[in-house]
């Protein structure tokens, strides 16, 4: 389904159960959970269980699942392994609370670190910097290698996130520069490589 009333029409149709629904919210909460609380109010689904993808904060998410309206939830951008995981999880007889326990990656903290995202698309900044600025970090944003190289030549940075594929001055330059700088002034800056590639089978 590709928006609420879609949702909606899908659940309200008499041979139609579903025993799970995955939610995608987009950049605004309102509709998704306007959708969710209906969906709720529906004796049929008020066993479904409701998984939800969001770019919101863990706190905000964490939340929002104590209310009830949802079984578990996902901060994006995922893949598909985590959902296959958790979708298995919800449907555990022997519910773990597989999120706190085992997802790392979405308790970090980078209180009071300073990360620059080197990305070219305008969607995944926002994702990226919505992320890293809700677990504590400072984020600057770099649309391509050359105006990182040149963020990093004029401050300092805890860590460098990195694409690969970009316009005008790719990741691998970029950080062929930067390992040029640090041998200059002696230091090291840590660079973390982003690349779609890795998802490719």
């Amino acid at each position: 389904m590709n928006n609420k009333l879609d949702g909606l029409e899908a659940i309200g149709k008499k041979d139609t159960h579903f025993d799970l629904i995955v939610v995608a919210q987009g950049l605004t909460s309102t509709l998704c959970e306007d959708f969710i609380r209906r969906v709720r109010m529906d004796d049929v689904y008020k066993s479904c269980k409701i998984v939800l993808l969001s770019s919101q904060s863990i706190d905000y998410l964490t939340r929002y699942k104590e209310t009830g309206l949802i079984n578990e939830f996902l901060i994006k951008p995922i893949n598909a392994s985590l959902l296959y995981e958790i979708i298995l999880d919800v449907f555990s007889d022997h519910h773990s609370n597989w999120y706190d326990q085992s997802s790392v990656i979405q308790r970090i903290r980078f209180i009071n670190v300073k990360i620059l995202v080197v990305e070219d698309n305008a969607f995944n900044q926002i994702v990226a910097k919505d992320i890293l600025t809700n677990a504590g970090a400072k984020v600057d944003i770099a649309e391509n290698g050359a105006i990182a190289v040149d963020k990093i030549l004029n401050n300092s940075y805890d860590l460098v996130i990195m694409d690969v594929q970009m316009p005008i001055m790719d990741g691998y330059e970029a950080t062929r520069r930067i390992r040029e700088m640090d041998a200059n002034l002696n230091k090291y800056t840590k660079v973390i490589a982003l690349t779609a590639n890795a998802l490719k089978r």
